[in-house]
């Protein structure tokens, strides 16, 4: 999880989890709220793909990679509720 006090807005330094246990990089956009915050992910000029922005909560949001796949059981059941 980041600090909310020490957030670089619209810089690829973020990462989150996926559904396939690896990590997404991202840019946060804003902050939403207290919790939560608008990204948007950010892709290789090789792969050509563009993602509309979306919100996600600040617990889920890490500055290493290792960190976010560590966190992926974690995201996956808040994805779970989320959709229930």
């Amino acid at each position: 999880m980041i600090n909310k006090d020490k957030i670089v807005f619209n810089e690829p330094i973020y990462y989150i989890p996926n559904h396939s246990k690896t990590a997404n990089r991202i840019k946060i956009i804003k902050l939403i709220n207290d919790n939560v915050a608008l990204v948007e992910m950010v892709f290789n000029k090789k792969q050509k793909k563009e993602m509309k922005p979306f919100s996600t909560p600040l617990q889920h949001i890490y500055n290493q990679p290792e960190h976010a796949r560590l966190g992926h059981r974690e995201w996956e059941n808040y994805i779970k509720k989320k959709h229930n």
